[in-house]
């Protein structure tokens, strides 16, 4: 199957190398697949996703992680919203445990003002 065919708008690319979606019965397919849970990633170029967004949407409300592609590599992934608040939760409690860590270490504060400087940041 050619590039062409494949990015198709139509198209909605179940796992790699596998043939996308072109007609309606294939649609109904992949709404069985969803419905079964069966594993998988699922792929979709990101020209495509802004075609389909509420497909997306839908299949990543079922718990499915959608990476969206852009000439056939990933480039970034659609991800439920309890997969996003756990990823959330664990980078807050990360962070405060090297908060924590600094703080215990001790030393002078820095005032923001001269750490901006200090990082070409102002």
């Amino acid at each position: 199957m050619s590039n062409r065919q494949r990015c198709r708008p139509e198209s909605f690319t179940v796992g790699a190398g596998k043939p996308g979606i072109h007609t309606p019965n294939d649609r109904r397919r992949l709404h069985r697949r969803v419905a079964a849970r069966e594993p998988g990633p699922w792929e979709i170029p990101v020209t495509d996703a802004r075609t389909q967004l509420a497909e997306v949407v839908e299949h990543a409300g079922t718990g499915e992680i959608i990476y969206l592609t852009r000439h056939g590599r990933r480039v970034a992934a659609i991800v439920p919203v309890h997969d996003a608040e756990a990823l959330e939760r664990a980078e807050d409690a990360y962070l405060s445990r090297l908060a924590a860590q600094a703080e215990a270490e001790g030393g002078e504060p820095i005032p923001m003002a001269d750490l901006i400087a200090e990082l070409g940041l102002a």
